[in-house]
């Protein structure tokens, strides 16, 4: 049995944004809507960019893996073929993006 899902959740944001905020790997609810940071997380996060001024659709959303690890343990990922492939996108997004702030 695998420990790691098999639905890819992508990046998502402006491709002007100057922040880029980064998770560890999707949840049920990310994996469920294929959007990363929909779930309770992002619900905390939307409530503290709101009080910062900022909006979601201002920030890109990213994760160190684009894959949801069984039961959410993110130590499932350690090795993973799918963690070193996600580092990889995210590595590019920070160079395509060129975000002020990570």
């Amino acid at each position: 049995m695998s420990k790691i899902g098999n639905i890819r959740v992508d990046h998502e944001g402006p491709e002007d944004a100057r922040i880029l905020i980064v998770g560890e790997a999707p949840g049920a609810d990310e994996e469920r809507e294929g959007r990363p940071f929909i779930g309770r997380a992002g619900q905390f996060l939307e409530r503290y960019l709101g009080r910062a001024g900022l909006q979601r659709s201002d920030v890109y959303l990213a994760n160190l893996c684009q894959y949801r690890p069984k039961g959410n343990k993110f130590h499932h990922l350690i090795g993973s073929e799918a963690l070193a492939e996600g580092l990889g996108v995210l590595s590019e997004t920070i160079q395509r993006i060129q975000p002020n702030i990570i």
